[in-house]
């Protein structure tokens, strides 16, 4: 019920917003354009909410991750070769997505300006004082030393849960259960922030189309265009590897994947892909006890659209408003948000709202990441087939390399 009320929410309040804003831009009504102006930094306040909320989620995603490492290690070894081989396709994946994006990315003719109300949206009267009230209204003055020491503190997490993984058993179970626990409750606050997203998406869309008019819509169509493009290609691509790991022809391979996929399409819920899934895996005569270990940990913990979406977006927004980053930027980015996958919080949406600081940290307007991420419903049907993909390819891999036993 969350993910339909998010995703209905989203598009509702992002029709509704492109809709209003581009009769207002393309007929030039001065009340519309001044409520554009107002109510735009609503919406902003709303991303930075969000974005408070969720960096100190990131903290404790970074923690709750390398304790599951240490955890799998001690789970045996099939468990461990599975994050292993995931890693490898994981780090090959965000290669190629950043390597095909810097070639393809500048080269697509969609922009947008920022700020995103511009001098032709606004009206002379009550021009002197917006700028002191939109600071205060969209916790300028918050969100700006966030922005500044929010790496440093990403470091310092990472270190300390690697100092903490090496603590006696029962010290480390108490530091385990307290972070448990802070992110059950970060995600309650999370899940009340994220039940005003149809009103956020509205304002946010709403300002933009009445600046900029219809070089929202390129930029809405161009993404989930590429977005979709590389999805599909990703899920190509595993299809002959796991073929030649388990021996097998690419049609019997797609055969057994298929039913899985089509409740990916259907469900956009990688768990309720289980079921077939291991129908999928008896048929190729993988090993039951290796499938019944792999399956469930590839579900629940790989996600490998996450070496997707996160450069394609990052890169994809720097683009269209004109900025420009430092390949170590790009680089911290994506090691950060790869390894964030591994502790996802358990909410709706949850994997694209977690890295949200880290956006912020790269120069990236929130605004930019909302608005995106409520036209990810299509997307997101290809995301889902790629996660279960890449579950039964670990699974075939590592049942190669083990000869079928756990």
């Amino acid at each position: 019920m969350k993910t339909r009320y998010l995703t209905l929410g989203s598009l509702l309040g992002l029709a509704g917003g492109l809709a209003l804003g581009l009769f207002a831009h393309l007929k030039r009504v001065p009340a519309l354009l001044d409520a554009a102006r107002w109510i735009g930094p609503f919406g902003e306040l709303w991303a930075n909410a969000l974005g408070l909320i969720v960096t100190p989620m990131i903290v404790v995603s970074i923690f709750l991750a390398v304790l599951s490492f240490v955890k799998t290690r001690s789970a045996g070894r099939i468990g461990a070769e599975a994050i292993l081989v995931h890693i490898g396709i994981m780090a090959t994946t965000a290669a190629l997505t950043v390597s095909i994006c810097l070639w393809i990315v500048p080269k697509i003719p969609v922009h947008l300006p920022a700020p995103i109300i511009g001098a032709d949206t606004a009206t002379e009267s009550g021009e002197a004082g917006r700028s002191s009230w939109i600071d205060i209204v969209t916790l300028e003055s918050v969100m700006g030393p966030v922005r500044d020491v929010l790496l440093p503190v990403i470091a310092a997490t990472f270190l300390f849960a690697l100092a903490a993984s090496r603590l006696a058993e029962s010290r480390r179970k108490t530091l385990l259960e307290f972070f448990q626990r802070a992110s059950k409750r970060f995600a309650s606050l999370l899940d009340g922030i994220l039940l005003l997203i149809p009103a956020a998406v509205f304002g946010l869309s709403f300002a933009l189309a009445a600046g900029t008019g219809f070089s929202i819509a390129g930029v809405v169509v161009v993404f989930i265009a590429l977005t979709s493009a590389l999805l599909i290609l990703y899920t190509l691509g595993l299809y002959p590897l796991a073929a030649m790991a388990l021996r097998i022809p690419i049609r019997t391979y797609a055969a057994a994947l298929w039913p899985s996929q089509a409740v990916a399409a259907g469900t956009r819920s990688s768990l309720a892909c289980l079921p077939a899934l291991f129908e999928g895996a008896a048929r190729m005569r993988i090993s039951a006890p290796v499938a019944g270990l792999i399956l469930p940990l590839s579900v629940s913990t790989f996600k490998l659209t996450r070496a997707v979406s996160s450069p394609l977006k990052l890169i994809f927004l720097a683009h269209i408003y004109g900025l420009e980053i430092a390949p170590a930027t790009v680089i911290g980015f994506v090691l950060t948000s790869l390894f964030i996958s591994f502790s996802t919080p358990g909410v709706p949406s949850g994997g694209t709202y977690a890295i949200l600081p880290l956006y912020l940290a790269a120069g990236i307007p929130l605004e930019g990441i909302v608005l995106l991420k409520s036209v990810d419903a299509v997307p997101d049907i290809f995301k889902t087939i790629l996660h279960v993909s890449e579950s039964m390819a670990v699974t075939a891999i590592v049942s190669r390399k083990s000869g079928g036993k756990p």
